[in-house]
């Protein structure tokens, strides 16, 4: 966007989340050097196996204090640019907001309505085309970026977002599922013969979400999320305003 375009102080607050982004990617960089995981090996004979249990550090408070600042940037951005599209008609209107619904029900639709109230047609079909009820068929709507944007900004308003170290991957083994236990997991080996000689490598990642929200996002996804406010939607959003 250009200095001189609509909704630029609404984009301004999307490149405000950048310094939240790179702090948090300093955090976690930092996390991953101080050796975040202990590998506990269990030998239970009987039954041939080995098991290793990691125990993973887990990520300091400041880790979901940063993330709820990071997911509030863009959230606020697409208020903000509702507001400022409905000024077009009434002074400082209070009642608007940019709708986000996984479905069309009627009293969605009366909702939506209501929130872009004074928006133009043109500005309103642009706010719909980015419903997660419009979403390809076959998409599940955890996986909507809109979605999890509200989602996660709501449960940061009301709750704490669950942050937590998790195995990403295993060096040098993969036909074993891992079994969860409190602040890690146990990979149980069988041996091949009882000289075999194993030592896991866990490699951990920070996911962030809520248990109750069914789904966990990682920094990857809230970049892609913030650039899809700020270069998608937000650019949409202002030509919508253009004669």
């Amino acid at each position: 966007m250009r200095p001189n375009d609509p909704l630029m102080d609404a984009w301004w607050k999307t490149e405000r989340a950048k310094h939240h982004l790179n702090e948090l990617r300093e955090q976690i960089d930092a996390f991953m050097a101080d050796d975040p995981v202990t590998v506990t090996k269990i030998e239970d004979p009987e039954q041939r196996v080995s098991r290793y249990q990691a125990v993973f550090k887990q990520p300091h408070v400041w880790f979901f204090l940063i993330a709820g600042d990071i997911f509030q940037c863009p959230r606020t951005a697409l208020d903000q640019s509702v507001g400022w599209l409905a000024s077009a008609q009434h002074k400082d209107p209070d009642w608007t907001q940019f709708p986000i619904f996984a479905t069309n029900t009627p009293r969605n639709r009366e909702r939506f309505e209501r929130q872009t109230r004074g928006v133009s047609k043109k500005s309103a079909d642009v706010i719909e085309l980015f419903q997660p009820y419009k979403r390809e068929q076959g998409t599940p709507l955890n996986a909507h970026m809109l979605w999890q944007l509200n989602e996660i900004n709501r449960i940061g308003k009301h709750r704490r977002i669950s942050v937590r170290a998790t195995a990403a991957r295993i060096d040098g083994f993969v036909s074993s599922p891992l079994i969860p236990i409190e602040n890690g997991c146990e990979l149980a080996v069988k041996w091949d013969s009882p000289d075999m000689v194993y030592e896991p490598v866990f490699h951990p990642i920070i996911v962030f979400g809520d248990k109750d929200a069914g789904f966990t996002v990682r920094i990857e996804q809230m970049e892609r999320i913030h650039q899809f406010v700020g270069q998608v939607v937000l650019p949409h959003l202002a030509g919508s305003a253009l004669p």
